[in-house]
Formats: structure tokens, sequence, C-alpha cells
């Protein structure tokens, strides 16, 4: 997750070595409007120049908050400060050289806070637009965006419809199942109908907090009586109230109908959905991507997107006809990686598998079928680890298209391993290759204040 940072010659640094980025793997045939564009930052540029008035003078001339992100490296850098036009809260610049690093910097935006956003790049657009309420700014050229978080919303901005039930922020009562957000509710509790809203829930308290914990964009929460039963529930209700999110009581009885959950959960968060065509995926050469074919048990998937998060990666592709990653089940078992990591669908496999290795990608299957080893192969990036079906393992198609067959070496009576468990060796047989943090290796990230998740500038 993205930490506040008072590094800011680091920050600085980064920010300008923006303008020498390139989008790493445009295919010929991407036209020249999409392509990377970079020019000197605005804000950054601004924050130089108070910073060596500070060193200078001991002052500074405006208040910044810096926030970055990543793990064994810089990979990202967000600047806000107060912004001077009407309507507007904060200024915001943004550079970012993954998808990955991009989202966590997103994800620590304040709610309830409009901001003007800058991006180093065009490629950033997609991803402020799957966090962000807004639009593009024309006077930014293909690079701005005016927005707040999803699920930012205050009564100026709630539906007549929902006015007439006199929704208001909190102590508005028990809503009934004729409540429109009810309706919402039910809704989601099909696949189709995520899709359709492009939401998707989490359910009980842990995961509820976890999810306003990490920023996700939660839009609506219900909860029972029965989260008041502890300080935890009654403190997760404070946060709700302090952060404005919308929320609203309902009895057992109408919570039961919206999940076969058992027992009922005390609270369900509606979340905004991060589902996204890998076409429009950045990469680069330093991307390490992880690609789960048709993995059936969603437990299991979940466990795969808990792992791939822990390790790193960048994105995950989920391909196939197995479980859903928006599976009640799986968001449980991802323990808050569904939501946080970039999540990826691809229109056309064979495509897309073309398009990686002309990019130069390493495609590693793991596979039992095979004599080469994991340990003696070469991880070199970019690359994407495949892994498969539970029972069938990857489709041979799918293996047909991958550049590299790997085993994971095991005791004589075993041929297998469960998928959540093989896709752990894979990647952290990666992690320690490149000496990430956690591998013995000291990081390259600069000092960070840890410790607490920001919600809100301290400007």
């Amino acid at each position: 997750m993205a930490v506040e940072t008072k590094d800011y010659e680091a920050a600085i640094n980064f920010l300008q070595s923006s303008n020498s980025r390139k989008c790493f793997a445009q295919t010929p045939a991407s036209p020249e409007s999409t392509r990377s564009t970079q020019s000197t930052s605005d804000l950054g540029g601004l924050l130089k120049e108070d910073y060596d008035f500070q060193k200078q003078t001991g002052e500074w001339r405006r208040d910044y908050q810096i926030l970055i992100s990543g793990w064994a490296r810089l990979e990202g850098v967000m600047v806000l400060t107060l912004d001077e036009e009407p309507d507007v809260d904060l200024a915001v610049e943004i550079s970012a050289t993954s998808e990955r690093a991009l989202r966590d910097l997103l994800l620590s935006f304040p709610r309830m806070k409009v901001g003007r956003f800058r991006c180093a790049d065009k490629w950033m657009i997609n991803a402020l637009a799957e966090v962000l309420d807004g639009h593009e700014m024309s006077d930014c050229g293909d690079r701005g965006f005016l927005g707040s978080k999803r699920g930012s919303q205050d009564l100026s901005t709630v539906s007549p419809v929902e006015k007439q039930f006199e929704h208001v922020h909190g102590n508005q009562g028990t809503i009934k199942r004729k409540h429109p957000v009810i309706s919402e509710f039910r809704t989601l509790a099909s696949l189709g109908g995520k899709l359709e809203l492009s939401q998707f829930t989490v359910e009980g308290a842990t995961l509820a907090i976890r999810a306003i914990d990490d920023g996700l964009p939660v839009e609506k929460v219900l909860f029972t009586p029965n989260l008041l039963s502890d300080s935890d529930g009654k403190n997760l209700l404070n946060r709700m109230h302090r952060e404005d999110l919308m929320y609203y009581q309902v009895n057992d009885g109408v919570m039961g109908t919206l999940t076969t959950t058992r027992p009922v959960p005390s609270v369900i968060a509606a979340v905004q959905m991060n589902y996204r065509d890998a076409e429009d995926f950045h990469l680069t050469s330093e991307t390490v991507l992880l690609i789960a074919d048709s993995v059936a048990n969603p437990d299991n998937l979940g466990m795969v997107l808990r792992t791939a998060d822990a390790a790193g990666v960048d994105g995950v592709l989920v391909i196939g006809d197995g479980a859903s990653p928006f599976h009640r089940n799986c968001i449980r078992a991802s323990r808050g990686a569904v939501g946080r990591i970039p999540l990826l669908y691809c229109s056309d496999v064979d495509r897309y598998f073309t398009r990686l290795t002309g990019a130069g990608f390493n495609l590693i299957a793991a596979t039992s079928k095979t004599n080469n080893n994991l340990y003696d192969l070469e991880l070199k990036r970019p690359l994407a680890f495949v892994v498969g079906n539970e029972n069938e393992g990857i489709r041979k198609t799918i293996v047909n298209l991958c550049t590299n067959l790997v085993s994971i070496p095991m005791a004589p009576g075993q041929s297998s391993l469960n998928v959540g468990v093989a896709t752990g060796v894979l990647l952290y047989e990666h992690v320690r290759r490149h000496n990430l943090p956690g591998s013995g290796r000291q990081s390259n990230v600069p000092n960070m204040q840890h410790g607490e998740t920001l919600i809100a500038p301290c400007i």
C-alpha cells in the first residue's frame, strides 16, 4: 500500500524521470494517440521550486503531502496540495511505473475530496476512472482527470428516489425490503448483477474494515443491529460515519435474503469492481503477471489471488471457464486482494499471449508433464507465470502458447500441489531471485512513515 514520505528529493527525482520513461509493450498497430506522452510535471516542478526555497530559508511556501508506492524500489509518487480552483479541494500530480503502484496511490486518495489530477502518462487514465467518479479534463490534454473517490457522495448527489426515503449519512433507522438500496444489493447477489453494476460485495466486519482501511471505493454498506454487539462493530460504524460512507441498517430477515451465507453476516459492503480487459493493461520491461487458467474452486482462486498480492505481482489475468474472482468464497479467501490488486480478463487469449511473447515476455507454464526444474530456469523479466485447473492442469492450447514449461521438485509419492501452494512456490522463487524485501535484502524504497493507513491528507 502507498505510504507517506518526507523524502522530497526522491519524489522530485522520480517525477522528473517520468519525462524519459516510455510505454514498453505497445503493439506496432497502436495508434500514435495512445502512445506515452510526457511533459514537465507542473506540480512536481512547483514542488521542486518550493523545496529549493525551503532549503534556503527554512520555510515552505505551501503545504504538500507526498505518497509513494513500491516494494523493492520506488514505483509511484503522488503529490497533493490545496487547489485554488473553485469546487476543487486538491491539486494532484501522479506518476507510476506500474499499474499496481498506480492503484496503490489512487486507493490512498482521501474520500470526500475533489481532486484535479495531472498524470505523467496517458495510460494512467484507465486506472483513475476505475477508482474515481469524474471526467477527463480538456485543459490538461489527454492526461488530466477531475474527480473524487467512488462512494464519496454527499446529500447533494443523492438521487430523488433515495431522498424520498429520507436517506442521511447514518442514524436513518431501519430500511425495509422495498428500499431501492435493497434492490441494488439483491442484484449484486448474482455474478451477472455484479458485472451489470460493476460492483462486488464483501461480507462480515473483518472484510468490511479491511476494505475501508485499504481505501477501496466502497459504494454502500448494509448492517444489522448485531454489528453493535461488540466494540469492533461499533468502531466500524463510527468509521463509516466519519468517512461519510452511505450506510443503512436492516434487520436480520432482510439481510438473510441478500446472501446465502449462514450465519447471516452483520454487515455487507458494496465495492466498485476492478476488472479490466488485459489489452488495456500497461506493460513494462519489469512487469510480472500471474495467469490463472480455469481454476475451478473459488476458495482456491482466492488463495491464488492472496498469494499473488503478497508476492507483489503487477496483475492477475483470469482466463478459462473457472471460478469468478468475485465469487463470495473467492473474495473471502483472498483476504483483501480482490479490490486491491489489478484483476484482468481477456476476450482473445491467443492474441494476448502472442502480444506478450512479441513484447519479450517469458511465459512460464507450471506443469508436472516436464522434466524442466523450476530452480534451473532463468526467471528473467518481463514474465508471466501460468497456473491451471486443480484436476486437469493448464489447458493444452494454453501450454502451447507458453515459452517455457517448469515443474516443481517433489519427493516420491506426490505428483502435484494445490494450485494455491504451487502459486506460492513459483512466485516466491521469483521474489528470492530478485532480492525483494523479505528475501534477506535491503529495500531501495525511500524513507516512509509506516504504521497507519492514510485516509485524509495532512495539508
